[in-house]
């Protein structure tokens, strides 16, 4: 896997930058998990991440068997997937996960800029 730079993953997926990438997806998240990738901003990256969230406060907890495929994750407008319980509390970990690694990143790169 030398084409990548790995941010983070779980059993569920992985999440990572293209090395050798078209200049305009340059600072684009690559995000796969099931049979599925999502090539996202940052900006995307966590609105996702609020569709998640939203999804399992307001959706699951309405319904009583969170073992079942009944839920509905929107990732933006022209996309969705349906998803178990266990598969949204596994991308939320992903995604968060994500975002977590971004920010840390990017805490590190400013206090080192900082520095000299």
């Amino acid at each position: 896997m030398e084409e990548i730079d790995t941010i983070y993953y779980n059993k569920f997926g992985i999440t990572f930058h293209w090395k050798r990438i078209n200049n305009n997806d340059l600072k684009k998240i690559q995000i796969v998990f099931r049979n599925t990738g999502l090539l996202l901003t940052n900006y995307e990256l966590k609105a996702l991440h609020r569709n998640i969230e939203f999804t399992i406060k307001n959706v699951c907890k309405s319904l009583k068997n969170k073992n079942s495929r009944e839920f509905i994750l929107q990732t933006n407008a022209q996309t969705s997937f349906s998803m178990s319980y266990k598969e949204l509390s596994a991308i939320k970990d992903l995604v968060k996960g994500t975002l977590t690694q971004l920010e840390l990143h990017s805490l590190l790169k400013e206090v080192n800029i900082n520095q000299y």
